[in-house]
């Protein structure tokens, strides 16, 4: 077996992508959400820092919101499997933008506080 060939065998399947409109568009919105929540779970540390200079406070911060990360786990689970999964989605995506977006607008301008 040539590298060529092991390459080829390594290469994913790209088919649903092509093939599936409803699948480009599932798989456009959890990237654009995942990637806006990796952003947030930068953003609001940094914003934490920067206005404080404290590492404590980061680190306050981070134990902040790990709490509701587990409570509402679990309250989360249970809540999908009794309420449309659709509905659920796109109502906590909207609330998540929102709140990003009232989190954005409240953060001061770099250089002028």
């Amino acid at each position: 077996m040539t590298w060529t060939d092991r390459l080829r065998a390594m290469r994913m399947d790209v088919t649903p992508l092509r093939e599936s409109r409803d699948f480009r568009l599932l798989f456009t919105a959890g990237t654009v959400f995942y990637l806006g929540s990796m952003v947030a779970y930068v953003a609001v540390p940094f914003a934490i820092y920067d206005l404080t200079g404290s590492n404590f406070l980061v680190g306050l911060v981070g134990l902040v919101e790990l709490g509701p990360l587990v409570v509402f786990g679990l309250y989360g689970g249970a809540l999908a499997d009794h309420v449309d999964r659709r509905r659920l989605l796109v109502g906590t995506g909207v609330a998540q933008v929102v709140l990003m977006g009232a989190f954005a607008r409240s953060a001061p301008t770099p250089g002028c506080g």
